[in-house]
């Protein structure tokens, strides 16, 4: 997968993974998923705990498409990093189709969806499951990251790779409905 904002995101992210406060004291730029559209309630099914919001994602290409929302204890973490940015079916296309392992298509969301499958995260000691949704000429990306081992599965939701897929292949419907 391409990512766009890593030098953002990296320090955004430790923090978040520390525990420390919300990011709304300090980021000044346009409103986020997180801001506008997601809740708390919204990650319910897949996080532990009350999360909180981190106005950057790995996944967006412009600030304010998207964001994190998580939660963390003292060394461990989990987040959903979620963003919706304009995407031309040829684009969308280009991303998914040299992604090694192949992508499994997802049935029935969007135009069309991509289960990227569950593998180490970019943020060390991490592991990932991701998404990737496309309707029209809207792309969601849409991933849930928690620490390694059975201490970060605490954090998230207990379910199969399938059911963490539904589950964020709802949260990229409402953001397509918010669009």
């Amino acid at each position: 997968m391409m990512r766009f904002l890593h030098a953002v995101t990296a320090p955004a992210c430790a923090a978040l993974c520390l525990g420390l406060p919300a990011f709304a004291d300090t980021y000044t730029g346009p409103p986020t998923p997180c801001d506008t559209t997601l809740t708390a309630a919204d990650m319910t099914g897949l996080l532990v705990g009350t999360p909180m919001i981190n106005h950057y994602s790995m996944n967006q290409n412009k600030i304010g498409a998207g964001c994190e929302m998580g939660v963390s204890t003292a060394d461990l973490y989990g987040f959903v990093d979620i963003a919706v940015n304009d995407l031309s079916p040829d684009q969308f296309k280009a991303r998914t189709a040299y992604s090694d392992p192949k992508p499994k298509p997802i049935t029935g969301l969007g135009d069309e969806a991509y289960n990227f499958g569950t593998s180490p995260g970019e943020p060390p000691d991490t592991t990932k499951t991701e998404i990737m949704v496309r309707k029209g000429t809207l792309g969601c990306d849409a991933a849930l990251y928690r620490s390694n081992g059975s201490a970060g599965e605490k954090l998230i939701v207990p379910g199969t790779e399938d059911d963490i897929v539904k589950r964020l292949g709802a949260l990229c419907t409402k953001l397509f409905a918010a669009r």
